[in-house]
């Protein structure tokens, strides 16, 4: 019965980290909870990645404090820690990163994510940026979303919102977005994310 299959899951998406800010908490209801795929849309240069950060100090010093992974594509490590050193994080935050980004291969992050759990008890998952991803998609259906980027990247999306409900997790990402301005338009909304219409559709939270 689907009321026992329910009964059974062992997420509990009524249990929820505020991020800390109150104009986002008080619009998501609290904050965020297991398995959501929060979007951090921005412009290149504009402070995606500073947010997430930001982000991750106020989980991991929470009033239920989370262990944060991080996934860092566009820069070092030791650039990343250097950025979190100088917003007041310190070894005693458990933030944690694998020791070397081998393939954005969504296989390999969702294996990185089990290890991180396992070892660390990790529950939120930074993931900088979507552009490095690849999906697990492999064959012919691998083939087809190559030549369809907009396809491709949505099967990424759909990839990771199944990681973040069956590991039990809160995956943020950053994404591109277009210039609003060279439409005559000051407001950004879903259709202004660069590339397809699906990172948007398959999130839960964009921001």
């Amino acid at each position: 019965h689907i009321a026992e299959v329910a009964e059974a899951q062992a997420l509990d998406q009524t249990e929820v980290y505020p991020l800390e800010m109150p104009c986002f908490d008080k619009a998501i209801l609290g904050g965020v909870c297991a398995g959501d795929v929060v979007v951090i849309a921005g412009q290149t240069g504009q402070g995606k990645t500073t947010l997430a950060q930001d982000w991750t100090l106020s989980l991991v010093r929470g009033i239920k404090p989370l262990k944060a992974l991080w996934f860092s594509y566009e820069v070092l490590a030791s650039h990343l820690w250097k950025k979190f050193q100088e917003m007041g994080m310190n070894r005693e935050d458990c933030a944690f990163i694998p020791a070397k980004h081998s393939t954005g291969n969504v296989a390999w992050v969702e294996a990185k994510i089990k290890e991180g759990k396992e070892k660390f008890g990790i529950k939120a998952v930074f993931i900088d940026h979507l552009g490095f991803l690849l999906p697990k998609t492999e064959g012919t259906l691998g083939k087809n979303l190559s030549s369809n980027y907009a396809a491709f990247l949505t099967q990424v999306m759909r990839d990771l919102k199944t990681i973040a409900l069956a590991e039990e997790v809160i995956i943020f990402l950053p994404v591109h977005m277009k210039k609003v301005e060279s439409r005559g338009r000051q407001q950004s909304d879903l259709n202004d994310i660069k590339d397809s219409s699906g990172v948007g559709q398959e999130s839960d939270l964009v921001f």
